[in-house]
């Protein structure tokens, strides 16, 4: 009768604390071009659908931007220039219902713009560059520095986004520390409590 009632005290916990961990929301994002690519699914596969998302400024707490995964369990939003030049981390939280929630960190490193160019010391006027001779244009098309700037660009955020995509999910590793102890945790407790029972029973 004891290891009858042990065990059925024991079981549910076993049960919710395995449950809890296959359910688990995980979330990924990256960098790619001027937005930030996030994408959430359960520890079993699942994609998270309809899922909540907010991305904060984690130094100062502001709300950047929010809004719900699509049917693929993905969901983005645009990095501004206000953004870009505060140079802060960027928290995103996830709420999937059901206490299914998890956060993802993305580095202000991994899109804050480069610093400026130094200016020069107070009292020294800035050096102008020598003039260069003019050369004889090129035939075809003119394309600016910054236009072809832009087109590098954007071809190498093509090839390099499933690479970041495979990055951020290599990120995860299973189960949260806090998950693992306090599914621990309930298992103990309620060794603790067929322990009392015992004691009591046997007085």
């Amino acid at each position: 009768m004891k290891k009858l009632l042990c065990s059925a005290l024991i079981a549910p916990v076993i049960l919710f604390s395995a449950e809890a961990i296959a359910h688990r929301v995980n979330l990924f994002a990256w960098v790619e071009g001027d937005a930030v690519q996030a994408e959430a699914k359960f520890s079993g596969g699942a994609r998270a659908r309809n899922a909540r998302i907010t991305a904060t400024d984690k130094a100062t707490g502001k709300l950047i931007a929010s809004g719900t995964t699509d049917g693929k369990g993905a969901w983005h939003f645009a990095l501004d220039a206000k953004t870009r030049s505060a140079a802060h981390d960027i928290l995103l939280v996830i709420d999937a219902g059901e206490g299914h929630r998890n956060e993802w960190t993305v580095p202000a490193s991994d899109f804050a713009q480069g610093a400026a160019a130094p200016e020069p010391p107070s009292g020294q006027p800035a050096q102008e560059p020598a003039p260069q001779p003019s050369a004889a244009p090129a035939p075809g098309v003119c394309v600016s520095r910054a236009e072809l700037e832009a087109i590098v660009s954007r071809a190498i955020d093509a090839r390099l986004a499933p690479v970041m995509r495979a990055v951020a999910q290599n990120r995860d590793e299973g189960p949260k520390l806090s998950e693992i102890v306090g599914g621990i945790g309930w298992i103990v407790g309620l060794f603790g409590i067929a322990a009392y029972l015992r004691r009591r029973r046997s007085e």
